[in-house]
């Protein structure tokens, strides 16, 4: 009895294969990829990658026996296809998905219709904010949707001797970011730093003030050096799309710092309002504005808040709370011993 993990990684391949009791068996089924891990990549690459990865299935035989299932944590879109095509001919085969970030791409009504149909099968789904949950139960009521909060690996590749309180503001990120709202605040506030790390996709309002810096598509590593150098981290999110700002979020929370978030549930999962970290109203300048100077004007705010950031992350978002998650998921749901 197989397992063939549909991924780009190893590591996940690695998890499931310690876990599996006989008879199932995993099978890395490596995902062809086009893009550069370090940066944001395009539509078309994304087109690319599922197009390519989906006619490689097609062409894998071994997939199509009945005793295997699949799990997906990348080109979901192709696995899906591929679900459906097998379904032609007979074949019906449970398909369980986790990583499934659609970010804004989700909010289009053609990938909703697309999403649809392609959901109307034996799927699983782990999502990690309950709007992204609540987002797949209302396009596929049938399908088994369960919830976590996302949580990363500690560490980031950064020497804990470059952690430290710096004199600038830190946001960053590639996809869903307001950082028009953000520099229209940088505006306002001159005798402060600013630094945004971003995309040379995104587009940033010009001017650009002089108390901001940007840095595009650099390194996880650089990225994650300059935000353990700063005072505080903003994550403006965009919209409530369901899968962004989480890495920012729980680097903050690594680090120490006290981070101003939107008030969506796929970061503010992660906070406890005026304790850990403050909320603002997405889009709204006066909301920002309030939130961070409480920061910028009281040191002992802005340490304390750091403080419980960090024991907030320890306590629940630094072990494996999400790996276990998935797995107890894809016990009920495949039916497999774990």
């Amino acid at each position: 009895m197989k397992i063939f993990v549909v991924s780009a990684y190893s590591l996940s391949f690695k998890v499931l294969s310690v876990r599996l009791q006989p008879p199932w068996t995993a099978i890395l089924w490596k995902v062809r990829t086009f893009g550069n891990k370090f940066r944001f990549n395009s539509k078309g690459i994304f087109i690319l990658e599922e197009s390519v990865n989906f006619l490689r299935l097609l062409l894998s035989p071994t997939i199509y026996k009945k005793d295997c299932l699949i799990i997906c944590e990348n080109c979901p879109f192709s696995v899906l296809m591929f679900g459906k095509w097998l379904r032609v001919w007979g074949i019906q085969k449970r398909i369980y998905l986790f990583h499934f970030f659609l970010h804004s791409l989700g909010n289009a009504a053609a990938i909703r219709k697309i999403l649809k149909f392609l959901l109307d099968q034996e799927v699983g789904i782990m999502a990690f904010s309950s709007s992204e949950r609540d987002y797949f139960k209302n396009l596929s009521p049938k399908a088994d949707v369960r919830f976590t909060p996302w949580c990363g690996e500690p560490g980031f590749e950064v020497d804990p001797l470059q952690i430290e309180n710096g004199d600038y503001i830190f946001s960053g990120g590639h996809s869903n970011r307001d950082y028009d709202v953000l520099i229209h605040c940088a505006r306002k506030l001159p005798q402060t730093r600013f630094i945004i790390v971003c995309s040379k996709r995104n587009v940033m309002p010009e001017p650009i003030p002089a108390n901001v810096k940007i840095f595009k598509d650099i390194t996880p590593k650089n990225f994650h050096t300059l935000l353990a150098r700063s005072k505080a981290v903003v994550i403006p999110l965009k919209n409530n799309v369901g899968a962004s700002g989480q890495m920012a979020a729980l680097a903050a929370m690594e680090f120490g710092k006290p981070a101003v978030y939107t008030d969506f549930d796929v970061v503010s999962q992660y906070f406890e309002n005026g304790t850990n970290g403050l909320k603002y109203q997405a889009g709204n300048l006066d909301s920002l504005m309030l939130a961070l100077s409480l920061i910028l004007n009281d040191q002992s705010v802005c340490t304390e808040m750091g403080r419980q950031a960090r024991l907030r992350w320890e306590r629940a978002f630094k072990g494996n709370e999400m790996e276990q998650a998935i797995v107890n998921h894809l016990t009920d749901f495949m039916g497999i011993p774990l």
